[in-house]
């Protein structure tokens, strides 16, 4: 599988309780291949739980 596959197939992936996907909200960082292994890098932009609690 091609790197730009791999792109193709998370942008369309939707996110969780919104009707926008990775793509539409630019979250998708980076793709790497290595072997047999994949690994995507997302930017989220909702807080993490560490931080809605301060």
């Amino acid at each position: 599988m091609k790197k730009s596959d791999i792109e193709s197939i998370v942008k369309d992936i939707p996110l969780l309780g919104s009707s926008q996907s990775i793509g539409d909200v630019g979250a998708l960082a980076n793709v790497q291949i290595m072997g047999k292994e994949v690994l995507i890098d997302l930017l989220m932009q909702s807080p993490s739980l560490q931080s809605r609690k301060r």
